[in-house]
């Protein structure tokens, strides 16, 4: 938590508002906070009482009085100058830029390094309803303009609260919120450089969930989370998609009129069973084929055409399961240590979270405050 406070806290750049949200966790961030007490940025806000992840973040955003608003989670950070840069791209662009996006790499704690950096000069622009269209075809969320890896412009937050009732929504408030967003504006701005990383596994709600299943579907209080999907069962896939599709019957908007390629879907659905990457990990064997029977019920229900299609696609996935095995495998290792070797990439080893961001050294940053 500390890192991703000081990582805005010591941004090269003044015009911001850092709500800190307590969810009535206990006197933890009450702690950390009180070393930041008299940054006159520093809006702390606590609720009354443990809120699940979409109503928290509907609370925390009702207290912002910023013209864009972007989540940053307790264990992520922004890169030094990440929010100048983004005030000064949008600036540039000379476009309605209502939503902005951005590339996000990982700190690896262990190795104290940083993976999947990106590091292009200025900015593109794509249609909302082509990078809803992609997602309905690939469920691919690198191009989802995400709260904590993009920022939602407050008149679009409002206007979705109007007609809707509120930004996010179960399963995955991330989606569900960018989905929303996609509805609304017509053109986003992406800005292909790292802004935003993450330490260890908390960049998706997917993955939150992952880590207690069963509380946070709990606390979510949905009824049917598989309403508007075939497949009825934990796997990301189906959820995301549920989402996508309850988004699109909810808002409608530039999602009214984007069809969806169950080929894929029922490919995608199968080869997680396969690989067991559901939403509930540690899947009982004897559950497996309850979900796989699952599957098919579902499948016999489409017409021939398509159940032909999803055969032919699953004979391709095996080749990519196959792949995805080698790779874990020690030969797979082998492989991938000799391809970094050959192409010699330099690595750079911090000495902390702040040090990878472009920040000083912790120590000599809490001094400053």
């Amino acid at each position: 938590m500390r890192d991703a406070i000081l990582s805005v806290l010591l941004q090269n750049f003044d015009d911001y508002e850092l709500t800190i949200s307590d969810n009535f966790n206990d006197e933890r961030t009450k702690n950390v906070i009180s070393e930041f007490r008299d940054n006159p940025h520093i809006n702390y806000i606590r609720t009354e009482s443990e809120l699940n992840m979409p109503d928290h973040w509907e609370f925390a955003t009702k207290k912002t009085r910023g013209v864009y608003v972007l989540i940053l989670a307790d264990r992520s950070f922004l890169r030094q100058g990440a929010l100048r840069d983004i005030h000064d791209t949008i600036l540039k662009s000379k476009k309605d830029i209502k939503v902005c996006f951005w590339a996000y790499g990982y700190y690896d704690e262990k190795n104290k390094v940083l993976l999947g950096e990106r590091e292009q000069r200025g900015a593109k622009f794509f249609q909302s309803v082509d990078l809803a269209r992609s997602f309905s075809r690939t469920l691919n969320d690198r191009f989802l303009p995400r709260p904590h890896v993009g920022c939602y412009r407050f008149d679009v937050i409002r206007k979705i609260k109007q007609d809707v009732g509120r930004l996010y929504l179960p399963f995955g408030p991330d989606y569900t919120s960018s989905f929303l967003v996609l509805a609304y504006s017509d053109i986003v701005m992406y800005i292909p450089r790292s802004l935003f990383f993450c330490q260890g596994a908390v960049l998706s709600v997917g993955t939150a969930s992952q880590l207690n299943p069963q509380s946070y579907f709990d606390s979510l209080n949905a009824t049917d989370p598989y309403r508007f999907v075939p497949v009825k069962a934990p796997i990301i896939s189906s959820l995301l998609l549920n989402d996508f599709l309850k988004i699109k019957n909810l808002a409608g908007g530039n999602l009214k009129n984007i069809n969806i390629d169950w080929v894929f879907y029922f490919g995608a659905c199968y080869q997680e069973l396969i690989e067991k990457k559901m939403i509930i990990p540690g899947v009982d064997q004897k559950v497996l084929p309850e979900l796989f029977e699952e599957w098919r019920k579902a499948l016999t229900l489409t017409d021939k055409k398509t159940q032909a299609a999803v055969r032919r696609e699953i004979r391709r996935r095996y080749i990519r399961i196959s792949k995805s095995y080698l790779k874990e495998c020690f030969l797979g290792d082998f492989f991938v240590r000799v391809k970094r070797f050959l192409l010699r990439k330099p690595t750079i080893v911090f000495e902390s979270a702040l040090a990878a961001g472009g920040f000083k050294d912790s120590a000599e940053s809490k001094s400053k405050f």
